[in-house]
């Protein structure tokens, strides 16, 4: 299961966010991201704030799928 950075920069793009203004791995940490992902087969909720933006990073079960998402009713 391989979380997709072009999820975080179309959710923080679809934020007004433009991807020339931050540099995202300086924000996020994609290895430990996946490896807490894959650390359950369980449904999995993580929130998190990448330059002012509130996500929530889901996996829904061991074979769902990753989706990125703006929490703060913009969804």
């Amino acid at each position: 299961m391989t979380v997709h950075v072009e999820q975080f920069v179309e959710t923080l793009e679809e934020s007004g966010i433009n991807p020339d203004e931050y540099r995202l791995h300086d924000s996020v940490d994609f290895e430990a991201l996946e490896r807490l992902i894959a650390s359950t087969d369980d449904p999995i909720k993580i929130r998190l704030t990448v330059e002012g933006v509130r996500l929530l990073i889901e996996k829904n079960g061991e074979s769902g799928p990753i989706s990125v998402s703006r929490i703060d009713g913009h969804n």
